[in-house]
């Protein structure tokens, strides 16, 4: 009977003293919470390559990394963007959509210095590449280069021009 009852009471208190140890082993370390930064803004597809609003994908992806002045790190991110035609042209051949790119980051890594130039695809794609041109091929002409980081939240609003281009 004796045995038992030590054994309730190793039971009850095992989980106590771990809880307690892992406190203490985690308020003894440099243990930093995450910062959470954001990329944000509105995207702009327009399509130069058949002039089609249709021929633009209803969703893309947008992707960036988010790097460090340390190099080589950096963490990435990134938002599925629903794309609609421009209320203030809705029959001209672009769509527009609001992204938001959220990362955790932990200082430990080095402080955050750039976002890497955003890219849009369709699947694995460009997303100009989705879309057809006539013994040509249609490409991103006016993305950007990389985006200076601004802080917590980084606005950037993203322009992607789809144009015919020799291969």
């Amino acid at each position: 009977m004796g045995r038992l009852r030590t054994t309730v009471t190793l039971t009850a208190v095992l989980p106590m003293a771990a809880t307690a140890l892992l406190v203490l082993l985690s308020s003894c370390g440099k243990k930093e919470k995450p910062a959470t930064y954001v990329l944000t803004g509105n995207i702009v597809v327009v399509n130069d390559c058949d002039g089609r609003q249709i021929s633009i994908p209803q969703q893309v992806r947008v992707h960036t990394m988010l790097d460090s002045d340390v190099a080589p790190n950096k963490l990435g991110g990134e938002d599925l963007v629903n794309l609609a035609a421009d209320p203030a042209a809705p029959a001209a051949p672009k769509r527009i959509g609001t992204y938001r790119i959220t990362v955790s980051w932990l200082n430990v890594i080095g402080k955050p210095k750039i976002w890497e130039r955003p890219r849009i695809l369709v699947g694995d794609k460009p997303v100009c590449q989705t879309i057809v041109c006539e013994e040509k091929q249609c490409k991103d002409t006016a993305t950007g280069p990389n985006i200076p980081f601004a802080g917590e939240i980084t606005n950037h609003d993203i322009r992607v021009v789809c144009n015919c281009v020799d291969y």
